[in-house]
């Protein structure tokens, strides 16, 4: 019983490092209008940026194409990721699980995951090229205020699914 809380622990904990880089990307990137705005009425992130950072209209778009890049970049990593969450689930569904199968579908995933953390820094990095000095300060400050706040967000939920309160 203690392996099978671990192996589910294990894969919640991947899934919720999968959602939080998503979440980043997509809160970034947004996909549409309607995606564009959180459900507080908040507006879109590239609104959002081009607000805070005082964007000119030259780096509006060049971040607007550094995002449709980003997007087309990711899109094939994310879908091995999905592929490879279905796969683990079905091998822990298993009357009796193979855990040799289930760790190399784990570290896939794990590489996966790492693959798409670095396209994300790839696609921050490009973002910060194209702002002045001023604006690559507050730029690197907005980050760094969003990723805490995701980070203690995912802490408090793998703690209290792992019943760590």
């Amino acid at each position: 019983m203690k392996k099978n809380l671990l192996i589910l622990g294990l894969v919640f904990s991947v899934a919720v490092n999968a959602a939080v880089l998503i979440k980043i990307g997509h809160h970034w990137l947004g996909k549409d209008k309607e995606e564009r705005h959180h459900c507080e009425g908040k507006p879109s992130s590239m609104s959002y940026l081009h607000k805070e950072l005082a964007l000119s209209e030259k780096q509006t778009r060049q971040m607007n194409a550094l995002k449709e890049r980003f997007r087309s970049n990711a899109k094939p990593v994310r879908a091995a990721l999905r592929t490879k969450r279905k796969q683990l689930v079905q091998l822990l569904m298993a009357s009796e699980p193979d855990r040799s199968k289930i760790d190399a579908v784990i570290s896939e995933i794990n590489s996966l995951q790492g693959e798409l953390q670095k396209r994300v820094v790839d696609h921050l990095l490009a973002q910060k090229e194209i702002l002045t000095a001023e604006q690559q300060q507050k730029f690197l400050f907005i980050i760094r205020d969003r990723l805490m706040e995701e980070k203690s967000h995912h802490e408090t939920n793998r703690l209290s699914i792992m019943g760590e309160d």
